[in-house]
Order: C-alpha cells, then sequence, then structure tokens
C-alpha cells in the first residue's frame, strides 16, 4: 500500500496528502475530534503536529498514529477490496474477505489483518512461498 510522502495541515481538522504513488488530496478528520485518544486534538495545537512516522503514518508525538491504508481510502473513496487482492476466502457464502498486508505501527484503523483470523468464518489459510 502506498506510504504518505508529504503532510500539511490546514483549517478545520483537515489534512492535505501526498502518497508514493503519486496521489494526493484533502482528508477531514473533524469526525474524529474529541472522541477517545482523539480528545487531544480539542487543542488544535495538538493537531497542528502532524508529522510523517517511519512507516508512513500520520503520527502525533506517541499518543496517535493513523494507518496510511485508511487515510488512503478515505482520500481515494476507494474500498479495501478496491485494492488488496483475495489472500483468505470465507466459506459459506462463498463470499470473500479481504485482508492487506500486516503492518507493524501501532495504527488507530487497524484492518480487518488485526482480527484473529480463526474469527473469520470459514478461514481458509493459504500457502505461502
Amino acid at each position: 500500500m502506498a506510504k504518505i510522502t508529504k503532510v500539511k495541515v490546514l483549517t478545520g481538522y483537515r489534512l492535505e496528502l501526498a502518497f508514493d504513488d503519486g496521489v494526493c488530496g484533502v482528508v477531514d478528520l473533524s469526525d474524529l475530534v474529541g472522541t477517545g485518544v482523539f480528545a487531544l486534538w480539542c487543542d488544535h495545537h495538538v493537531f497542528e503536529q502532524a508529522r510523517i512516522g517511519s512507516f508512513g503514518e500520520l503520527v502525533w508525538g506517541n499518543q496517535i498514529d493513523l494507518c496510511p491504508d485508511s487515510l488512503y481510502f478515505r482520500v481515494t473513496g476507494k474500498k479495501p477490496e478496491d485494492v488488496f487482492p483475495v489472500r483468505f476466502c470465507a466459506g459459506g457464502a462463498g463470499q470473500p474477505v479481504f485482508l492487506p498486508r500486516p503492518f507493524s505501527h501501532r495504527g488507530i484503523f487497524h484492518s480487518a489483518a488485526t482480527r484473529e483470523l480463526s474469527d473469520l468464518p470459514g478461514y481458509l489459510p493459504t500457502m505461502s512461498a
């Protein structure tokens, strides 16, 4: 998945982001302000301290970080199944379960990959080389 290469803080809890695949856009995070760990952003000065972390995620000190995949989906309007290949399939209804590659940072917006695989209905592991 793409990593964030540039961030510019805008007014109204919005960020202008650029990704390493050339995608650029604005994401509005105002819906998160004041909820859970995002209560820190009630002080707009804290929100203005957004930086790019070592994995291409956005970080605010060591208190908040946002997964670049989640931000990419917000910017592009795409869904995980539009971007990630099928890696596991659910049984029964035959609906695929899309799991992005695992990531190792403390991302706030964890994908289905962070759930226990055994919790997925009809989980069938794939063979990897």
